[in-house]
């Protein structure tokens, strides 16, 4: 109602054109990440994941030689966007990839750049920019 509030203030005729008729609709929502890029891959056990990745908080280039601790069968596939006909069906190979240990047919940049665990690995660097 408040858009037709707003229309009736810049055009008050419009009142008059629209009085007798009911007005309905819908509005989709669409989930993204700020970076735009959908969520893709295997979830880390968080309290783990950044214990094991501290040190990047000091140093962004750590190697970190363990293995990262993902929670069992739990993979994301999400927050498409509006290009979710783009990019669910790599997506969906992606993860099928993941499920069944094979090796990717996407870059390995393309994997970080979409995985489930990066904005965790962002927020500990950032920490490092708060001293």
């Amino acid at each position: 109602m408040e858009n037709i509030n707003n229309i009736v203030k810049i055009l008050p005729q419009f009142k008059t054109i629209i009085k007798d008729v009911e007005i309905i609709g819908q509005a989709g929502i669409r989930a993204s990440t700020t970076d735009y890029l959908p969520l893709v891959g295997p979830l880390a056990k968080q309290n783990e994941f950044f214990t094991l990745y501290k040190n990047l908080e000091k140093d962004s280039n750590y190697w970190i030689e363990d293995d990262c601790p993902y929670l069992p069968g739990l993979y994301i596939n999400a927050a498409h966007g509006s290009k979710g006909i783009l990019t669910a069906p790599i997506s969906g190979e992606i993860i099928a990839q993941y499920i069944n240990n094979e090796t990717h047919t996407t870059t390995e940049k393309l994997l970080q750049a979409l995985h489930s665990n990066r904005f965790w690995v962002k927020q500990i660097i950032k920490q490092s920019n708060k001293y």
